[in-house]
């Protein structure tokens, strides 16, 4: 959505997470909703699989019926749980 994908090819390239994956040392938490259209969850595959191939496995959740943020109770909860773990296991 933001620049021209062919006048603008090597700006998005040098941009983009995924390219730039194998930069990333510190360790992440990734939760996408399976159903969100702003984000699709394809995005959260492709840096998980280029974290992976750079050997930083990122946390990662996909909860299934969601979309661009939790609206069922159960995986707001999953979701806080796992951060707060999350941050309790990074932070020290």
């Amino acid at each position: 959505m933001i620049g021209d994908p062919e006048k603008d090819a090597d700006m998005l390239k040098a941009a983009s997470p995924v390219e730039r994956a194998s930069e990333i040392k510190v360790p992440m938490l990734l939760a996408y909703g399976a159903e969100d259209s702003r984000v699709p969850v394809d995005h959260g595959d492709r840096i998980r699989a280029a974290m992976r191939a750079s050997g930083n496995e990122p946390e990662y959740i996909v909860y299934a019926g969601e979309g661009h943020g939790w609206f069922k109770v159960e995986n707001r909860i999953d979701f806080w749980t796992r951060v707060e773990k999350f941050l309790a296991k990074n932070l020290k």
